[in-house]
């Protein structure tokens, strides 16, 4: 299973994933994807998002400005891990620099 992470904001970051993980099919047992993420320096600030749909892609938003955050994702099937990567996914929140340039208001010099 392969993911990305790229920054959508100064306080987003999207994340993409194919829904190729391989889950035994069983129909009345819980089954997804679990997306944990935090800001790398914190590792103890790990939220949790669970996905039990045919999700790809969310939006995780009202993260802080320019802040790395590291996603690991993991499919689930009746409460087991059933694949985990070996990798992670870390990417910077953009900065609000270019947020406040763009409203600026022109000015009068006399």
């Amino acid at each position: 299973m392969e993911f990305t992470a790229f920054n959508e904001s100064s306080t987003s970051i999207r994340l993409n994933w194919n829904g190729e993980i391989p889950l035994p099919i069983d129909d009345s047992v819980d089954r997804g994807i679990k997306i944990d993420y935090y800001p790398a320096t914190e590792e103890n600030l790990t939220r949790s998002t669970l996905f039990c749909d045919n999700s790809t892609t969310n939006e995780f938003s009202n993260l802080s400005i320019f802040t790395k955050y590291c996603f690991i994702v993991v499919a689930f099937h009746d409460d087991n891990i059933v694949t985990k990567l070996d990798n992670k996914e870390c990417v910077y929140t953009d900065e609000e620099g270019t947020y406040w340039l763009h409203n600026l208001r022109p000015m009068l010099f006399v």
